[in-house]
């Protein structure tokens, strides 16, 4: 989360390394000692001390389960504080402690909710004033403990009756958000919480870049083997839940309140939330106007049935060791999770559907050897529509999950990749037409897929780069750009292509 510092009475720090313990003699400042004791369940710990510049003076990673960790520094001047965050959004869990000891005082900073946090030391507060920009709302669900600007952040839990029950939903419109912003509808899988599902996808801060509303609903509930879990009726005839109503009438609302756009609307989700993606372009292609799923398969309903309309674009992201929703295909007897096609065949199925003939497929380069995964890409062409793309990303290696998540550094930037393709579906300013027939090959730029600020070939002399936004780009000549994504590439002569920079 970004946040703003400033500091009307600025003092510069000094860091000594010492040992843990008070009135250590060669200290001629404050010393002070930072004591981290994890407790259980806490492995998304973490905290550093800043100085008023907002330099950090000294760091913590969890290093397991119930361990003490003594940080012993020497500061020479006042004013410091410590930023506290929980990747997953919740804070730190049950028994763990953060202490600030010197001598003649002790300050233990509680971190129980919530991503971030501001604690100024009392040991070193001597006239400073702090000004911290977050979250200020304690019933946002990313509320900033110890904010004190506003930044107009804070998401919220709202209610949404349909069908005379009152569900709920979690909303993020980015401050900045002008008329005609896209929708991307984001479903947790079985037993997930829409909460979880923004702290694991990070979509909010793509939004915040890219201009477009998220929103990750709650799904309903459904008795297993008497545990009540959450969970999409994917036509699954669970329970008598109409998710294709629900979801769909949220999304309209959505866009008559926030004047989002009614073409660009979207639906993704993992598991079980992807398997609900399949069902809301199968049923209402009119709203959905296109869906990504990651580890989700279509159920056995939509394999038997189709769609009751235009076919829409699909992007599937599936690892092919999948043991919750195999890869392949499988007979029925699993449950009313699925039937008997595997990825491929739902892929071949959508291709159909689109008029498509060919399909190509292109091995991406191994950025990560060590974290066992590779991936190619499938995409099939040649049908009349030019907005019905598929496309199947499949992770050699992979298992049910989503890459990425909590914003972790991954070969698989999964939420990137997803928008990526949703906005590259959607209508932007440039309205650049597909290479025209007979363009020479030369003028693709290579290697395409590019690993990022790598150089690239180009058979033009002179060209633009432009993001999927249409907004141009300067990079250096013959470098792909620095940022993950996809670009359009535009030779001045004429003729352009798209480009994936990984």
């Amino acid at each position: 989360m970004p946040h703003r510092l400033s500091l009307l009475l600025f003092a510069a720090l000094a860091l000594a390394a010492a040992t843990p313990r008070l009135a250590n003699a060669q200290c001629e400042g404050t010393e002070i000692i930072l004591h981290t004791f994890t407790g259980f369940w806490n492995d998304d710990m973490h905290w550093e001390l800043q100085s008023a510049s907002g330099e950090v003076l000294a760091s913590y990673y969890w290093l397991g389960d119930a361990t003490h960790t003594y940080d012993t520094l020497c500061v020479l001047e006042p004013c410091a504080y410590v930023l506290t965050s929980s990747i997953e959004g919740d804070g730190w869990g049950a028994g763990s402690l953060l202490e600030v000891l010197w001598e003649g005082g002790t300050q233990e900073m509680e971190f129980s909710e919530g991503e971030l946090g501001y604690h100024a030391v009392d040991a070193l507060d001597e006239g400073c004033t702090w000004e911290f920009e977050g979250c200020t709302d304690p019933e946002a669900v990313n509320f900033a403990i110890g904010a004190t600007i506003d930044d107009g952040s804070c998401d919220y839990i709202h209610p949404f009756t349909w069908d005379g029950e009152e569900r709920e939903y979690l909303l993020h419109i980015p401050p900045n958000s002008a008329p005609g912003a896209p929708l991307v509808m984001c479903m947790h899988g079985l037993s997930g919480t829409m909460e979880e599902m923004r702290a694991a996808t990070r979509f909010h801060e793509l939004a915040d870049e890219y201009g477009f509303a998220v929103c990750w609903p709650q799904g309903s509930i459904w008795v297993w083997d008497g545990s009540p879990l959450p969970y999409w009726n994917a036509n699954l005839f669970l329970t008598p839940v109409d998710d294709i109503g629900f979801l769909t009438a949220l999304a309209q609302a959505l866009q008559d309140q926030f004047e989002l756009s009614p073409e660009c609307t979207y639906a993704c989700g993992a598991s079980n939330g992807g398997m609900m993606s399949y069902s809301l372009i199968s049923g209402r292609p009119d709203v959905w106007k296109g869906m990504a799923t990651v580890g989700g398969v279509m159920s056995q309903y939509e394999q038997q049935n189709g769609t009751d309309g235009p076919p829409r674009p699909v992007y599937h992201l599936h690892g092919d060791i999948d043991t919750a929703m195999p890869y392949s295909s499988y007979d029925d007897g699993f449950g009313p999770w699925t039937g008997g096609w595997g990825v491929m065949e739902m892929m071949e199925y959508w291709a159909a559907e689109h008029g498509h003939t060919e399909v190509d497929s292109v091995a991406w380069a191994d950025n990560v050897p060590d974290d066992g995964l590779t991936e190619t890409m499938f995409e099939w062409t040649g049908g009349p529509d030019a907005g019905g793309r598929v496309v199947h990303h499949r992770v050699e290696g992979g298992g049910h999950e989503w890459w990425g998540a909590y914003g972790e550094s991954s070969e698989v930037p999964t939420s990137g990749l997803i928008w990526t393709f949703f906005a590259d579906l959607c209508e932007h300013p440039m309205e650049v037409a597909e290479p025209a027939a007979g363009i020479a090959e030369e003028l693709r730029p290579y290697p395409n897929p590019a690993d990022r600020g790598a150089s690239w070939t180009i058979g033009c002399r002179n060209f633009d780069v432009y993001d999927f936004n249409g907004r141009e780009l300067t990079p250096s000549a013959g470098v792909a750009p620095a940022q993950p994504g996809m670009y359009w590439v535009q030779c001045t002569g004429g003729g352009g292509w798209r480009v994936v920079v990984q």
